[in-house]
């Protein structure tokens, strides 16, 4: 058993800027993978900013970017997607002029856990995310609704601050109690 597994459709991981992108197709995750956390995003599936040299955290930014296809997670392990990013794991974040046109959706019998039209959630550590201008006309589908938003899943922050911009959702039907937006 691996402890995470990271998915994207651009890429698994990143730590840098991403813009002008766009990512298309199927990712489907089953009971076959098997691992403590899998974190699924349309474009990356966990961004994860590093420290510069002042020990100050770096800035991931997603920039005219979209995701037209489909996350779809089935297995038990399978709780953390978003149509752009999955997970942010810790540090700054910027989602700019982001469109997702694609489905996240979570059939896991026990409750979906965490997943967003945009970002899944964050990595419950320091945190300091912008998204604007950011579109989502896709759905975002759980067998149950637990921490389930149109744009962000949820945010457990610890420390630092989110701030949401001029940005809309076609369908806020799939917000849970504890979902964001």
């Amino acid at each position: 058993k691996f402890k995470s597994i990271k998915v994207g459709g651009l890429a698994a991981y990143v730590n840098g800027k991403i813009t002008n992108s766009k990512a298309t197709g199927n990712i489907t995750i089953t009971d076959k993978v098997y691992a403590t956390d899998i974190y699924v995003g349309g474009l990356v599936g966990s961004p994860n900013a590093m420290k510069d040299d002042k020990g100050e955290y770096t800035t991931v930014t997603f920039k005219d970017c979209w995701f037209d296809g489909e996350v779809k997670m089935t297995g038990r392990w399978a709780r953390f997607g978003g149509g752009i990013a999955g997970v942010m794991i810790q540090g700054n974040f910027e989602f700019i002029n982001c469109l997702n046109s694609g489905t996240v959706s979570n059939e896991r019998p026990d409750g979906a856990e965490f997943l967003g039209g945009i970002i899944g959630t964050d990595g419950n550590n320091y945190i300091n995310c912008l998204i604007k201008d950011c579109v989502n006309i896709g759905s975002v589908t759980a067998a149950n609704w637990n921490n389930i938003g149109a744009i962000l899943g949820s945010a457990w922050k610890k420390t630092g601050v989110f701030t949401i911009e001029n940005t809309y959702a076609l369908d806020t039907s799939c917000v849970s109690p504890k979902g964001v937006i």
